[in-house]
């Protein structure tokens, strides 16, 4: 897949306008181009397309760009240098250390969770879970997550087996946009793994 650089111009055709984006920084700024037409049967020249087409494209273009500019610490990842002190109490937890500790808890969430739930319970883990993504907070996150989550949304059907292994399918998904490998999905694996946190007091 070919990339774009810095100063790159993305226009639609028939259109008058042309879109310059600053990939650098997130900027973009527009300019009028000749106007091109479309010939009919007739022989006329259609109507040049409006600017819609242009402001369209312009949305879908710039909002990647537009993700880049969270300044939040949980957008960014720290990065360590061999003689920093090892306590980052006093630091805000960046996206790395927000995204582990998530998973963490919604694998032995998962686990732990009733093998045959009511069906209030399956509604009320399915919101809790729909919001928890909704308000991670990493706007690139989330953002990149909602797509997903629209079209696989979790499984509470099956109790914790098959929360478990929507949990693990979802962060397989995100291992993938890191570039990193997918863990093996067997629910009693999972379930075994990750209910080894739970205390001996806890009830289903």
């Amino acid at each position: 897949m070919s990339s774009r650089g810095k100063g790159d111009v993305f226009s639609s055709p028939g259109s008058e306008a042309a879109v310059s984006l600053d990939l650098a920084h997130g900027n973009q700024a527009s300019r009028n181009l000749p106007a091109s037409s479309t010939p009919t049967p007739n022989g006329r020249s259609s109507a040049p397309a409006s600017h819609s087409a242009a402001a369209a494209l312009l949305a879908s273009q710039v909002l990647p760009q537009k993700l880049n500019q969270c300044v939040d610490a949980a957008c960014r990842d720290r990065i360590l240098k061999d003689d920093a002190p090892q306590d980052e109490d006093d630091d805000p937890p960046d996206r790395m250390s927000i995204g582990r500790a998530a998973w963490s808890f919604l694998h032995s969430s998962a686990a732990t969770w009733k093998d045959d739930p009511a069906t209030a319970d399956q509604h009320r883990r399915g919101e809790w879970l729909k919001s928890f993504f909704a308000l991670f907070p990493c706007v690139h996150c989330r953002t990149h997550f909602a797509p997903y989550l629209q079209t696989h949304p979790p499984v509470v059907s099956g109790g914790r087996t098959s929360l478990s292994v929507w949990t693990c399918e979802a962060h397989n998904h995100v291992n993938e946009s890191l570039q990193r490998p997918a863990f093996p999905c067997d629910a009693a694996q999972l379930i075994r793994q990750w209910k080894a946190v739970q205390w001996s007091e806890d009830d289903d």
